[in-house]
């Protein structure tokens, strides 16, 4: 394999970075304050690379949510120096505090778009069902949790 061919990066690769500048942009200010050329600027590509990888703005947000999404799955796995219950507890509470604390903006438009986009929605009881698992098994419980874990959230 020539030199060339290694530092091009693959189809995947290429979106990972796209998501990755646009979770940067999007925990820094709100999605309505974001423009395709300021992502497509910070990642140093065309517009139309954008567009090739997702369909619009509303799809490379939802990637980036989904990506949070999978970032806060995995702050409910328990770490080395967590053998108690106790110490998984808190630290779980300390790794959402601290995620959310640098993901403001993301967090908060994922609040928000709550009740009014079924993808959002979809996503967001993704992650409260990982939620009710993580107390399940906390509590050793074996039941499954519900079918829909959350009652309807309200609107900001």
């Amino acid at each position: 394999m020539s030199a060339r061919q290694q530092a091009t990066p693959t189809r995947g690769q290429r979106r990972a970075a796209l998501v990755a500048v646009a979770a940067d942009l999007f925990a820094r200010k709100p999605y309505d304050e974001i423009y395709i050329s300021e992502i497509a600027d910070a990642a140093g590509v065309a517009h139309g690379l954008l567009f090739y990888h997702f369909k619009d703005k509303r799809g490379l947000y939802l990637a980036v949510l989904e990506q949070v999404l999978d970032e806060i799955i995995e702050l409910h796995k328990p770490r080395e120096d967590e053998a108690t219950k106790e110490q998984r507890l808190r630290g779980l509470f300390r790794r959402h505090i601290e995620y959310r604390r640098s993901h403001a903006h993301t967090m908060l438009a994922l609040m928000r778009a709550g009740g009014q986009d079924p993808e959002v929605d979809a996503l967001f009881e993704r992650g409260r069902r990982a939620g009710a698992e993580f107390v399940l098994d906390l509590l050793g419980l074996t039941a499954a949790p519900p079918p829909l874990v959350g009652a309807p959230r309200p609107s900001f």
